[in-house]
């Protein structure tokens, strides 16, 4: 009985891992195809390669998947021209989130104790 134990945590061990690797690598996948699937868009909608940065994250069993979509300051106009194009190949389990243009990002200081 002990054998049969051991050789299950053991199995375990090893492909539960591969298991949890393999199912995230397949959600990772779909990311990926979607972004392709909505750049791929929005090359054919502006012409050309657009001054946007698309990103999309996989759901996952907690949470809603995203497409973020940002343009520079600026070029916002860009994103209201996008809208529609995205939100059409956007499917269900999918969130858009498009960041509020902010201030102009500051570089890091340097903490006093490391200079």
């Amino acid at each position: 009985m002990e054998s049969i134990v051991s050789v299950g945590v053991v199995f375990s061990l090893v492909l539960g891992p591969l298991l949890v690797r393999r199912w995230l690598d397949g959600r990772q996948a779909s990311a990926l195809a979607l972004r392709a699937c909505i750049g791929h868009a929005l090359r054919v909608k502006f012409h050309g390669e657009p001054l946007l940065s698309l990103e999309v994250r996989p759901p996952m069993p907690w949470r809603a998947g995203r497409v973020i979509l940002s343009a520079p300051r600026g070029m916002e106009r860009l994103l209201a021209a996008a809208w529609s194009t995205v939100a059409g190949r956007v499917p269900e389990g999918y969130l858009i989130v498009v960041p509020a243009p902010g201030r102009a990002s500051r570089p890091l200081r340097q903490h006093p104790a490391a200079a």
